[in-house]
């Protein structure tokens, strides 16, 4: 078992469950709030491809299928790591979108980022962690501002 390193970010929004649900519901509206994506393809049910650009400039295509859902509560996506360049660095990969109710109508949302890494280590997990927390948070603040602008 290699190194596991997951981050979440949480913060509570005016918007209504159902709002934010629409928003991380299907694959083809995850884009316009995923950190580096850059448009969604081959959506069919709940699997999709997001394309990401890299920090050097290059498009990187990863692939995604719906593990959990529960309207409005739950959407969750893993990874499809296998015969793909992930595999060298990744066991696992998971997004997980949580969506509870607050008094008043508004949203508490949490993202989180989960990742088993293949390398081991104290050094591994703390960098990798970091990574998987600062990219929950950059989530979280791109969707509560897309869930804004829509309403």
């Amino acid at each position: 078992m290699g190194a596991i390193a997951n981050g979440s970010a949480s913060k509570t929004t005016p918007a209504s469950p159902e709002d934010v649900w629409h928003h991380v519901s299907d694959g083809s509206r995850v884009a316009p709030w995923w950190p580096n994506a850059e448009r969604a393809e081959d959506v069919q049910g709940g699997i999709f491809t997001l394309v990401l650009r890299s920090s050097r400039g290059v498009p990187v295509r990863t692939d995604w299928q719906v593990g959990t859902s529960r309207r409005p509560e739950i959407q969750r996506w893993e990874q499809q790591i296998a015969n793909t360049p992930f595999a060298k660095a990744l066991v696992a990969s998971a997004v997980e979108v949580r969506i509870e109710p607050t008094d008043g109508g508004g949203s508490r949302v949490t993202v989180s980022v989960e990742r088993e890494l293949k390398q081991k280590g104290l050094f591994a997990n703390r960098l990798g962690t970091k990574a998987s927390k600062e990219q929950a948070g950059q989530a979280l603040a791109s969707l509560l501002r897309e869930v804004s602008s829509a309403g």
